[in-house]
């Protein structure tokens, strides 16, 4: 009965401890403090700075030129597909709800024939690697 007793008298001790930490320290959080935190400079202007350093990842492959952008999609789908695709010159690229290229009026050919016209395009991109064209890759289309 002993080791009960030592057992449960620890479990208390230990569960008493940890409620005198957190009286301690839930007591230091008062709206005052908490105001003074929100307040403080520093936060601002990390959450700016994270901000601006995240659209402007995401806007890298605005930099690209449209041409190098069609030869290397160009060559990925016909490397994947095994279908040659003729882009026009709208190319757009979004960066919501994912980064993406939307491409109007593109055709695919097949043994030099036109097989298919397609009004709007959508070839969605990997977030990893943005800063190189030939790291880019197709997650969708």
């Amino acid at each position: 009965m002993s080791k009960s007793n030592f057992f449960s008298k620890f479990l208390k001790n230990i569960s008493n401890s940890i409620n005198k930490l957190l009286e301690k320290n839930l007591n230091k959080l008062k709206l005052n403090n908490l105001l003074n935190l929100a307040r403080s400079n520093k936060i601002f202007l990390t959450i700016v700075a994270l901000l601006i350093l995240s659209v402007s990842y995401l806007s890298i492959p605005n930099i690209f030129k449209q041409d190098n952008i069609k030869l290397k999609f160009s060559r990925d789908l016909l490397s994947e597909f095994s279908l040659n695709f003729n882009f026009s010159e709208n190319f757009k690229y979004n960066i919501f709800p994912r980064p993406h290229f939307i491409i109007e009026n593109s055709s695919i050919i097949f043994n030099s024939k036109n097989i298919s016209e397609v009004k709007k395009l959508k070839v969605s991109i990997s977030l990893e690697n943005l800063f190189s064209l030939k790291k880019i890759k197709i997650d969708e289309l």
